[in-house]
């Protein structure tokens, strides 16, 4: 994964799985997946 001119950071979840954030200049539905 590939991201631009934007952040990204992720972290473990107390019980499993990740816990991710990220800064884009585009709207959070057009990355969702």
């Amino acid at each position: 994964v590939a991201l631009l001119h934007g952040g990204f950071s992720a972290a473990p979840r107390p019980g499993g799985g990740f816990l991710v954030s990220a800064s884009l200049p585009v709207p959070a539905a057009a990355v969702a997946r």
